[in-house]
């Protein structure tokens, strides 16, 4: 395979944020973009399964969420992995939240929680870009390059380690195997 030139392999320094900064983060944002802050940090749901919760995807009377969907570039699809289709489980406090939230939302057709004004999924890449990258630059929140939505998820990994979470609660929570 002569010719053939492989892409070199970056190292990302793998980032979380603290509870300090999660909390900082939630407190300066407004809606909906706070509902969708709050939710990457308790659940550790991928930018992209965020984007794709609809109403039909939450329990309120069991407290669960249930990831079905995934967003990418503004379309539904399948989640990244088999084992990505799970149900988590919600807080008092963000299903108190999310009653609140759905009280000001905007109806569509998909009934997406969080959707464009064509009723499209918001594309996770648009959002990291104009609202989250300046928003912890005001915050003075320095996240080494390549990280994005994902140090929610590594926080909720974090916050779950320190807890003493079972390894394989953990697992199932953020949809690995």
């Amino acid at each position: 395979m002569s010719g053939v030139v492989l892409a070199p392999h970056r190292r990302i320094q793998r980032f979380f944020f603290s509870t300090e900064e999660v909390r900082a983060i939630i407190e300066a944002s407004s809606e909906p973009y706070r509902t969708f802050y709050g939710l990457a940090a308790e659940t550790g749901l991928r930018a992209g399964e965020v984007c794709g919760i609809t109403l039909d995807d939450l329990d309120f009377e069991r407290r669960l969420l249930f990831v079905r969907q995934s967003a990418w570039r503004g379309r539904l699809g399948e989640p990244k992995t088999e084992t990505s289709l799970r149900v988590v489980e919600l807080s008092a406090q963000a299903t108190e939240h999310l009653s609140r939230f759905l009280k000001g939302w905007r109806p569509n057709e998909r009934r997406l929680l969080f959707a464009t004004r064509n009723g499209t999924p918001w594309d996770a890449n648009l959002l990291l870009k104009r609202k989250f990258k300046p928003l912890l630059d005001s915050l003075g929140i320095r996240v080494p390059k390549g990280n994005g939505f994902h140090a929610f998820r590594r926080t909720n990994a974090t916050m779950m380690d320190r807890l003493g979470t079972p390894l394989k609660v953990r697992q199932e929570r953020l949809g690995h195997k």
